[in-house]
């Protein structure tokens, strides 16, 4: 165990076991990553010491839900590059998933414009970089910009981004090799990528490959550092619970997630119904539901209309499966091109242009990495090909009420009857 000295003690003077199970914060220590920890000093810390080295290097951290990939730079790597007290270091943390910094467009925007005002006075920066547009100017062009203020004020920007994997679907590599290729001789601009997907990088180009070399696995816990996360909480909060208990839970979460996650919400379920363990299973359940529902109330509003889409094509299918007594439920799950009619039809009727075809499968392929839905490639005959269908990983009885309660203010027109989609899904009844 590695304890850190951070300012997160104080929060937790003021909110109770279950706030900080449901913010998901931690107690400023790191169980078992002592390799992961040395990796990252030998890898980006030690260049970072050495008071700009000759050439930057990029981190590229992977694992499951729950690792500690996140928390890691929140707090180790974060306090570490301020403990070096260099005014010139610049550590710049986003999250890709989240609006605000969804594209390298926005990641650099809110760099130059937002972020770097905290290392240099205004006046530094000046009207050049007041006058830059939200959108609109070249990828490029961007970067010079940013290139032009590293080497002029020697700076050495680490730029963190959570998620990573989401800029690249959509953008490809083309981003980090801007960022790794600076060729830059006064300043460095380094880079950390995380995220969930273990083989992100099997795509890469050779020369990102060549420089965006050093991979972290952050494993799945197992029930002893489980059992220890735990334990701190226990203790931290005074819970009295039973030890035997804690083990128990800390096992089963070990075989089925690994995930730190999964047991400290586990946990919080076992605390808030009279610490009875004989309902571990039922603990286990709801705790996925509950962090199934963060993760839908967490996702883009186009993420959330498209599973408003898929629900809805699902009831219109069970209508006439039950009217044709047909019970192959599966060969009629939606498709994406399905779903993607039902989608753009909706998002006419929200606040923004709906995302292209393209767009919406890579948007469909992250709903199925975070376990929201579930893809499956299934073929209707040659004449037809192959397709993917797609199929909730809950009950749209569950997901259903929980979205239309979430874009309530976005779609003018939400669909109440299912025959309204009757139009819409034209193609697909010619199946029958």
């Amino acid at each position: 165990m590695i304890a850190l000295n951070t300012t997160s003690h104080i929060i937790f003077c003021m909110l109770s076991f279950e706030e900080v199970v449901k913010k998901d914060a931690d107690l400023g220590i790191i169980i078992d990553r002592k390799s992961q920890i040395a990796n990252i000093e030998d890898n980006l810390l030690k260049h970072l010491r050495e008071n700009h080295p000759e050439s930057a290097v990029s981190l590229y951290i992977y694992g499951t839900t729950g690792t500690g990939k996140t928390y890691i730079c929140d707090y180790y790597l974060e306090s570490e590059i301020k403990k070096m007290n260099n005014p010139y270091y610049v550590y710049y943390k986003v999250n890709a998933s989240e609006n605000s910094s969804g594209t390298l467009y926005k990641i650099i925007i809110n760099l130059l414009k937002v972020h770097l005002k905290k290392y240099l006075p205004v006046e530094v920066l000046g009207e050049q970089i007041d006058s830059i547009p939200l959108k609109g100017l070249d990828l490029t062009f961007l970067f010079d910009i940013l290139y032009a203020i590293i080497e002029k004020y020697q700076l050495t920007i680490i730029i963190a981004i959570d998620e990573i994997d989401k800029i690249i679907k959509n953008q490809g590599d083309t981003f980090i090799q801007g960022v790794i290729d600076a060729r830059l001789k006064n300043g460095h601009l380094y880079l950390v990528g995380i995220s969930n997907d273990p083989n992100l990088d099997a795509n890469f180009s050779v020369s990102v490959k060549a420089r965006y070399r050093y991979k972290i696995l952050f494993s799945k816990y197992n029930a002893p550092d489980l059992f220890e996360i735990l334990q701190t909480f226990n203790q931290k909060f005074n819970l009295s619970c039973d030890e035997r208990d804690l083990r128990i839970i800390a096992g089963e979460v070990a075989d089925k997630s690994g995930s730190a996650r999964d047991a400290k919400q586990t946990f919080l379920e076992y605390y808030l119904n009279g610490k009875n363990i004989k309902n571990i299973e039922d603990y286990m359940e709801k705790s996925e539901l509950t962090m199934f529902e963060s993760n839908i109330y967490s996702l883009p509003t186009d993420e959330k209309i498209i599973l408003y889409a898929l629900i809805k094509v699902i009831k219109f299918y069970n209508v006439i499966l039950m009217k044709s007594g047909d019970k192959t439920a599966r060969r009629f799950l939606p498709t994406a091109q399905t779903v993607y009619k039902v989608y753009n039809k909706l998002s006419s009727t929200s606040y923004k242009k709906g995302k292209t075809f393209r767009s919406f499968k890579n948007a469909i392929n992250d709903l199925d990495a975070m376990n929201i839905i579930n893809l499956t490639k299934s073929g209707f005959g040659r004449a037809r090909g192959t397709f993917h269908l797609i199929a909730p990983t809950f009950s749209i009885e569950v997901i259903e009420p929980m979205i239309e309660r979430l874009l309530a203010d976005v779609i003018e027109k939400p669909i109440k009857d299912i025959y309204e989609l009757k139009n819409i899904l034209m193609p697909p009844l010619n199946m029958f």
